[in-house]
């Protein structure tokens, strides 16, 4: 059984290495724009440039996400009408659409905040850069070292709805993974007239009976983004 949710794991995981390229991006493009005012002396376009390849980083980011984010959620819709034996109807996939757009929404907002502030960094490089006389000035400032190593830390840092900081990857990992999860055991209960579920694990394996009017209070503790169990209409 466990094969046939593997897809969560999997998808998740390719989310987790496009934000981890997406993070170096954001430094090689801090880098090219440094080294760039470096070598010409212009100074004056050092922001500019690095705040257009930023974006350019993110939009490439975003449509690799929402591609994964939306065969997450047909794969959880196909599993759920696999289980409880119908055809999702358009009202119950408006509600996997309501679940994919709030994670792309919260996706594409935390990548923002990251961009935004890689570009406040820069201007703090920039505001350095100007007292840089030559190559020497530009190697031995420990002040711009730590402005430029300051993008390097806080390019992987992303923040949930209760403020903690946490690393982007894994971030961005329980969003995705957290997407499949919640569209699969939404549309279980949803497509069901059932009033008790059994509980299963990925394994297979018998973990209880859930009746309906629990699901709603025992959700967020069985079902989280990390959980690997399912539910399945007790049929009479």
């Amino acid at each position: 059984m466990d094969e046939d949710f593997s897809y969560l794991d999997a998808l998740a995981a390719r989310a987790a290495d496009i934000d981890h390229t997406f993070s170096q991006a954001l430094i090689g493009s801090k880098e090219g724009a440094i080294q760039t005012t470096r070598t010409r002396g212009l100074i004056g376009s050092m922001i500019g440039s690095a705040s257009t390849e930023f974006e350019r980083a993110n939009q490439a980011r975003a449509a690799a996400i929402q591609d994964i984010a939306v065969q997450i959620t047909q794969l959880s819709i196909a599993h759920a009408e696999h289980i409880v034996g119908l055809v999702a109807g358009s009202d119950i996939r408006d509600v996997a659409e309501r679940h994919l757009k709030f994670t792309l929404d919260r996706l594409d907002a935390d990548a923002r905040r990251r961009v935004e502030t890689q570009n406040l960094n820069m201007r703090r490089i920039s505001l350095l850069a100007r007292s840089m006389r030559d190559a020497n000035d530009w190697d031995m400032s420990s002040s711009l070292l730590r402005a430029r190593e300051s993008v390097d830390s806080n390019k992987s840092l992303s923040m949930d709805s209760r403020g903690y900081k946490s690393q982007s990857e894994r971030f961005t990992k329980l969003h995705i993974r957290g997407l499949g999860v919640t569209v699969l055991i939404d549309l279980i209960i949803m497509m069901s007239d059932a009033q008790q579920f059994t509980v299963y694990g990925f394994d297979g394996e018998i973990q209880g009976v859930m009746e309906r009017d629990e699901y709603e209070v025992n959700r967020e503790q069985h079902f989280h983004p990390q959980a690997r169990r399912y539910l399945a209409p007790v049929r009479k």
